[in-house]
């Protein structure tokens, strides 16, 4: 029960990691598409 409850909470973390890790990524490509049709220079 209690390795049980580890693993789930490693899982938590882990899948907080990939999910902001993945919205950052999201957030980068949007903001390069936008550079490209309105440039910031």
């Amino acid at each position: 029960m209690g390795i049980l409850q580890f693993y789930d909470r490693r899982f938590a973390v882990l899948w907080q990691m990939i999910s902001y890790f993945l919205t950052n990524g999201f957030l980068i490509d949007v903001i390069g598409m936008a550079e490209k049709f309105y440039p910031l220079d």
